[in-house]
């Protein structure tokens, strides 16, 4: 009896100990830096962009998405109904879909469409886990016209919560 009562107290410390390590190492590289990684992603018209396609003279909000998110389109929709409240502020938003037709249906849907600050990206050659640590849509990462990481996020950040990242 007591041989099996040490056996499950070692299963718990050991699943414990494997929960609390996945945790801390949920931040990736570049998070771990704060600074935005060099990556290269593709507009739905298969132009290539990359990081250094980024000023310095605004801020940049990357928004992993997917576009049959119900999060990831209340997301937009906050980002379409207070655009004017960010206007030094870059909104970029990159889907793994390969589907162009899904994406230009998002843009159209939440009318994020006519602004230039605000850009659709593919991931086609599945970089962002790469460079990124996020599990879950949208995953949300602020960074000041210097690059620098203000914030990550997963989930809805309302307008008062992006107002207080961004410079």
């Amino acid at each position: 009896m007591k041989s099996i009562l040490r056996i499950i107290v070692f299963t718990l410390i050991s699943f414990s100990s494997n929960q609390v390590f996945s945790q801390s190492s949920k931040c990736s590289y570049y998070d771990s830096l704060k600074i935005m990684p060099s990556f290269r992603f593709y507009s739905p018209d298969g132009t290539v962009f990359t990081s250094d396609s980024l000023g310095n003279k605004n801020s940049t909000v990357i928004i992993y998405f997917k576009t049959d998110c119900p999060y990831c389109g209340k997301e937009a929709d906050i980002i379409s109904k207070n655009i004017n409240d960010f206007p030094s502020t870059d909104f970029i938003f990159i889907t793994r879909s390969s589907d162009t037709a899904d994406v230009r249906s998002f843009v159209a849907l939440h009318k994020l469409g006519s602004n230039k600050r605000v850009r659709f990206l593919q991931d086609k050659e599945k970089l962002y886990y790469k460079f990124y640590a996020a599990s879950y849509t949208p995953s949300i990462h602020i960074y000041d016209k210097n690059k620098k990481l203000k914030l990550f996020a997963e989930g809805i950040l309302i307008k008062e919560e992006l107002l207080k990242y961004i410079q």
